[in-house]
């Protein structure tokens, strides 16, 4: 029987990753759900082939339950590690299992526990698919060639999530939360970066942005900074990841926050994002070349974006909203985490 034809999007969310292969490989999918009330989970799905000790591949599944300010801001953080033996991965469709979770086209379904407490998370969820989402780098080339380390897209990155969610004796039901579907692949993790997303605006639909600044090498050299934006607006979609675009965009990082500002045509980008370190997690990843990066992620940041349109005299604003607590915001770094703590090493 012939599989069937896949959207752009499901396309993009397939795996990469070629088992038994002995060069350096990291894949991963993240997710992002917003339960309301000051409250998130956050799940990460990956694999790690290394190039130093341990050559063997290895998966990960790591998920965090944000509860939000008005509870003192308590994390709820768990991983669990597994051989490549404990791994089902298809590469015509979206099919990952690892362990005991698993994730298909528009299902995500799994648990965690604590084997040294009552900690769990456990989730079972469906999202919505749009046909096409956003792919961070420019040509669909370089999406295919090794000489690009990291590969980043989001297919749904405007997604929907309804089913339910246990935090250990609680039960929370999800019904069109806002939230978002991200898979990066490659032969290594950018040395740092930021990512920030946004689709729960206050009074407010029908706006979604993403935008990411990485800082890559080729082997032991350097790769030039770059920046993306994407934005929707009723009506209209903005991407600003030119090959010119990815350089000029402004990018301003200061402790936890980050400013960013970009131009396509006749559009102005401007937005912010930051969150005080109570409401991160701190994540160590280990790159295939065993380098630790300190990921640092918060479901829960504050975030504002303003939309111009140019006109004879400059830029008038066409859309102007705010985030409370609603936005994603996403730290990867070697050195200071700001006063987050790594809780999952």
């Amino acid at each position: 029987m012939p599989m069937p034809k896949l959207t752009p999007a499901e396309a993009d969310a397939i795996s990469r990753f070629e088992r038994g292969a002995e060069r350096p490989q990291t894949e991963a999918w993240y997710m992002k759900v917003s339960l309301g009330g000051g409250r998130a989970l956050q799940l990460r799905i990956g694999f790690t082939q290394r190039t130093i000790g341990k050559r063997e591949a290895r998966a990960e599944v790591w998920a965090a339950v944000s509860r939000g300010l008005a509870e003192g801001a308590e994390h709820v953080a768990l991983r669990s590690h597994h051989p490549m033996s404990d791994v089902r991965v298809e590469q015509e469709i979206l099919y990952v299992r690892v362990g005991e979770v698993e994730l298909t086209h528009g299902h995500c379904r799994g648990e965690l526990q604590d084997p040294e407490g009552p900690g769990r998370i456990r989730w079972n969820l469906e999202f919505t698919r749009q046909p096409e989402g956003f792919r961070h780098l420019t040509s669909p080339w370089m999406y295919r060639s090794s000489w690009i380390p990291s590969k980043a897209c989001s297919p749904q990155v405007d997604a929907r999530f309804k089913g339910k969610v246990e935090v250990d004796q609680e039960l929370l039901q999800v019904d069109d939360a806002p939230g978002l579907l991200a898979h990066h692949w490659g032969s290594d993790l950018a040395d740092g970066w930021v990512w920030a997303h946004c689709n729960d605006w206050h009074d407010k639909e029908g706006i979604v942005l993403e935008g990411a600044h990485a800082r890559s090498r080729f082997g032991p050299l350097p790769l030039p900074a770059m920046t993306t934006l994407h934005v929707r607006i009723p009506g209209e979609r903005i991407t600003i990841n030119g090959l010119m675009e990815l350089i000029r965009t402004e990018s301003r990082v200061k402790g936890l926050s980050w400013r960013i500002c970009g131009v396509h045509g006749d559009r102005r980008v401007e937005a912010s994002f930051q969150a005080s370190s109570d409401r991160f997690v701190g994540v160590d990843q280990v790159a295939p070349d065993g380098r630790v990066i300190h990921v640092v992620s918060s479901a829960l940041a504050d975030g504002s974006i303003t939309v111009s349109g140019k006109h004879a005299r400059g830029w008038t604003p066409i859309v102007s909203v705010v985030a409370d607590q609603s936005a994603f915001l996403q730290f990867g770094t070697r050195g200071d985490t700001h006063g987050v703590p790594i809780v999952l090493r």
